[in-house]
C-alpha cells in the first residue's frame, strides 16, 4: 500500500504540484471513488455511528475561527519581507498577526537607542516594530500589537521572571504614557492614521500570571488605563483594544476585578468612569492530549468566566444609573472573545523539557482535537483561537495535521451551520470516544461537514473489539443524485508516523530532542546532527515525508432515495474527514 501510494504520488508531483518542501502547500491526492454500502447495512447491533444532517434547519453563519496567529518575538520572523502574496496563498485563513510583548520588558524588546541607559528615558527607536508592521501590512494582514511589559529602564525594580521580562510597574506612569503615545504616533505617521485605526491592540500577556507580572490588580488596571489613553490620544476614541488573561488556571488575582474596573471603575489616567474595552482573550491549554477521551467543555467554561462577568457587570452598571450609551462608547456592550494562545501544553519529555514547542503534537490525534475545539467555538460564539504555527518550520516546511484541518475548515467559513444529530448504538464506557460533526450549507446548496473521532488511544485489538470504524451518513436532500468529495486527515495524510518509525529504527531517542519529541517543530527541536540529517534527508521534493504530507481525497456519486442521501463512511479512531456534498439533479 505504501509503495503504491508513493509511486502514484510521484507521478502527480512531477506533473507540477507545489510541494511544501519547496516552500508551498502540498496538493491533495484524489483516489478512486469509494463504493457505497446498501441501506441494509444499518443494524441496531452495530457499533458504528449514525450522523444525520438536516440542511433545512439553519443556524448561524460560520465565521473565521482561525484568523489570528501568534508571534512570540516579531524580530525572529518579521525582520524581512515575505514573497508577494505568501500568506494569501499559504495561509488564506490568517487575517491578523499578533505580536506578543511587542513594546518592552527586556532589552531586546525595549524600543530605545540604548535600552540600558536609565539617564535618558525618551531615546525612542521604534524602527524594529515599524519594519515588522510594514511586512505584515504588505501581506494584507492586520497587526495586533500587544504592548509589552514595562521597559526595564522605566522601573527601579525591574526583576525579570520566567519569561525574561520586567515583572513590575513603571516608576512614573506619565513617562510610560509618553512612550506608548510616541510609539503610536510613529506608526500613524508611517502608515497613516486611518490605516492604524484598523489595527488591534492589547495590553500585556496573561496579566494576572505571576510569571509575567508581579504587580497588583490596581497596578495592572493603571497600566491598562494609561496605555489606552496614550493610544487614543493619537488614534481617537474608537480603537480596538483589550486584554489577555490566563483564565484556564488561577492567577495572582481575579481577572474579573479588571473587567469590573473597565466597566464601572474610575479611570486612573483620565479620572472618568470606565475604560475602553472591545475584546477579552484567554489562554486555553489542555495539559496533555493523551488521556483526553471525551468531549470536554473546559474551553467554553474558560471563556464564560469572562463572558459571565461582563454580562453581570453591565447589568449592575445599568442598575446603578450608568447609561447604555456610555457603555456603548467604551465598547463594553459589543465585546467579543477569543483565545490568544493555547492547545496542548506538554508531551513526553525530551532532553531538557516536556513542553510542546508549538503547543501541538505531530500525531494525527491533534487533528481530531482541533476539529473538536473548532466545533465548540462555533457552537459557543468564541471568536478565534490563535495558533503558534501550522508547519514544521514556523511558516515553512511540512504541513502538520493542524494545517490540514485549518485549510479545510476555512472552506466552511461564510456558510450557514445546519442541524446535525449523532446516534451511537452502543456506548462503551471502557473506551469512551467522541464522534461528532459540524455541518453547514452554502448559498448554492452545497453541504459541508467536518466529521471527527476523538478519544482514548487504542491498540488495534481494542479498537476492533470495542469501537466501530465507520459512520453512517444520512442527509436530507431535495435532489435525486449528489456528488460527495472527501478529504481524509489520518495517518495517510501525515508524515509524523513515518518520522517516529524512522527515529526508532535509527536509534534516535528523547535525548536527541530538546523539548518534547511529540513536538512538530522540526528540525528546530533536534539537538544532534544525526537526528537533523535523518529529518532533512526526507523532506526534499518528492521525498518520503513530503509525499506522506499530502492530503488524501476521494469522491463518489450516489443516488438520493426519497429525499435522503445515505453513505457508509470509514472513520478511523482519532481522525477527521471533511465532506462536501454537491446536489447534481
Amino acid at each position: 500500500m505504501k509503495y503504491f501510494r508513493k509511486c502514484f504520488l510521484c507521478v502527480l508531483l512531477t506533473a507540477g504540484l507545489w510541494l511544501t518542501g519547496c516552500g508551498g502547500t502540498p496538493a491533495a491526492e484524489e483516489t478512486e471513488a469509494a463504493e457505497t454500502t446498501p441501506r441494509a447495512y444499518l443494524d441496531p447491533a452495530d457499533r458504528d455511528t449514525i450522523l444525520r444532517i438536516n440542511p433545512a434547519n439553519k443556524l448561524g453563519v460560520i465565521d473565521n475561527k482561525l484568523s489570528n496567529m501568534n508571534m512570540w518575538n516579531y524580530n525572529m520572523f518579521w525582520k524581512d519581507s515575505f514573497s508577494k502574496s505568501f500568506f494569501k496563498n499559504m495561509y488564506p485563513f490568517v487575517e491578523e498577526m499578533q505580536f506578543m510583548t511587542a513594546t518592552g520588558g527586556e532589552l531586546s524588546r525595549d524600543l530605545f537607542r540604548d535600552p540600558s541607559d536609565r539617564s535618558v528615558l525618551d531615546d525612542y527607536d521604534f524602527t524594529p516594530l515599524v519594519n515588522a508592521c510594514r511586512h505584515v501590512v504588505e501581506q494584507g494582514l492586520v497587526p495586533v500589537i500587544k504592548t509589552g511589559n514595562i521597559p526595564q529602564k522605566y522601573s527601579t525594580v525591574s526583576t525579570t521572571g520566567t519569561f525574561g521580562v520586567n515583572l513590575y510597574p513603571p516608576d512614573d506612569y506619565n513617562v510610560y504614557y509618553n512612550y506608548i503615545r510616541a510609539m503610536t504616533q510613529t506608526l500613524a505617521d508611517t502608515f497613516g492614521t486611518e490605516e492604524v485605526q484598523t489595527w488591534r491592540w492589547g495590553c500585556f500577556t496573561e496579566y494576572e500570571n505571576g510569571d509575567w507580572f508581579q504587580g497588583t490588580c490596581e497596578d495592572y488596571c493603571k497600566i491598562y488605563d494609561y496605555t489606552v489613553a496614550a493610544i487614543q490620544s493619537v488614534l481617537g476614541e474608537d480603537i480596538r483594544i483589550g486584554a489577555h488573561s490566563m483564565s484556564c488556571s488561577e492567577g495572582l488575582w481575579d481577572e474579573r476585578d479588571f473587567i469590573e474596573h473597565c466597566i464601572s471603575g474610575t479611570n486612573y489616567c483620565t479620572g472618568q468612569q470606565g475604560t475602553r474595552l472591545t475584546y477579552l482573550a484567554a489562554s486555553y491549554y489542555d495539559d496533555k492530549i493523551s488521556g483526553l477521551s471525551s468531549r470536554t467543555t473546559r474551553l467554553t467554561k474558560t471563556i464564560n468566566i469572562l463572558r459571565d462577568k461582563v454580562n453581570q457587570s453591565v447589568d449592575a452598571a445599568l442598575a446603578a444609573g450608568i447609561s447604555r450609551e456610555h457603555l456603548d462608547e467604551l465598547g463594553i456592550t459589543s465585546i467579543y472573545y477569543g483565545v490568544d494562545e493555547g492547545r496542548i501544553l506538554s508531551g513526553s519529555k525530551g532532553l531538557n523539557d516536556s513542553a510542546l514547542t508549538n503547543r501541538i503534537v505531530g500525531d494525527t490525534k491533534q487533528a481530531a482535537y482541533d476539529a473538536m475545539i473548532l466545533q465548540q467555538m462555533v457552537e459557543n460564539d468564541i471568536g478565534y483561537f490563535s495558533a503558534w504555527a501550522y508547519h514544521t518550520d514556523q511558516f515553512y516546511g511540512l504541513p502538520t495535521v493542524s494545517y490540514h484541518v485549518a485549510a479545510e475548515f476555512y472552506k466552511m467559513v461564510g456558510t450557514t451551520q445546519v442541524e446535525t444529530a449523532v446516534e451511537r448504538y452502543v456506548e462503551n464506557s471502557l473506551f469512551p470516544r467522541t464522534q461528532d460533526a459540524l455541518a453547514s450549507v452554502g448559498e448554492d446548496g452545497t453541504i459541508y461537514a467536518m466529521i471527527y473521532d476523538f478519544g482514548d488511544d487504542l491498540n488495534v485489538r481494542d479498537r476492533d473489539k470495542n469501537v466501530g470504524n465507520a459512520l453512517h451518513l444520512l442527509v436530507n436532500l431535495d435532489c435525486t443524485r449528489a456528488k460527495l468529495t472527501f478529504s481524509y486527515i489520518n495517518d495517510e495524510s501525515n508524515f509524523f508516523d513515518e518520522w517516529r518509525a524512522d527515529c526508532e529504527a535509527a536509534g534516535i531517542t528523547r535525548d536527541d530532542f530538546s523539548w518534547s519529541p511529540d513536538s512538530t517543530q522540526l528540525p528546530g527541536n533536534l539537538t544532534t546532527d544525526k537526528a537533523v540529517r535523518l529529518f532533512n534527508q526526507n523532506i526534499s521534493a518528492g521525498s518520503d515525508y513530503t509525499l506522506c504530507s499530502v492530503l488524501k481525497m476521494d469522491s463518489a456519486e450516489v443516488d438520493v432515495v426519497d429525499g435522503e442521501l445515505y453513505y457508509h463512511l470509514p472513520l478511523e479512531p482519532n481522525s477527521v474527514v471533511f465532506c462536501k456534498i454537491e446536489p447534481l439533479q
